[in-house]
């Protein structure tokens, strides 16, 4: 990453803390923002080693770290509002996106595992 991109980021960490503190309703807005990006960064960016100028493209991951670590620098009343759901959206888009690239059937077998939680295990244990 150049100096230029270094300081961009600064600025976005700077700004968003400063929209935060301001106007905590803008910051939604904002952030929602940046999670689509995210998001789309993350789809487009799954199971690629390099881009096609041959340079190399982070993994999708550090799209998840980079978001935590912003959401640290807006303050911990941030953190703590949205770091729980910003971390399960991002994760998820991750995983689904690696794995539509490398096996479809790993993903699948996940979304299924939480419909199991949602339904009631053995309420009555007569009827098994």
């Amino acid at each position: 990453m150049g100096k230029a991109a270094k300081r961009d980021k600064a600025k976005r960490r700077k700004r968003l803390k400063h929209i935060y503190e301001t106007n905590p309703d803008r910051f939604e807005m904002e952030w929602e923002g940046r999670l689509s990006s995210w998001l789309f960064d993350i789809t487009k960016n799954a199971g690629q080693l390099k881009d096609r100028c041959g340079c190399s493209v982070p993994s999708v991951f550090d799209f998840v770290d980079e978001a935590m670590n912003i959401l640290n620098a807006c303050g911990s009343d941030a953190y703590k509002k949205y770091a729980h759901r910003t971390h399960e959206i991002l994760t998820n888009q991750c995983v689904a996106s690696l794995s539509a690239k490398a096996l479809p059937q790993f993903y699948r077998v996940s979304r299924n595992d939480r419909r199991m939680y949602e339904r009631p295990i053995f309420e009555d244990r007569d009827t098994i």
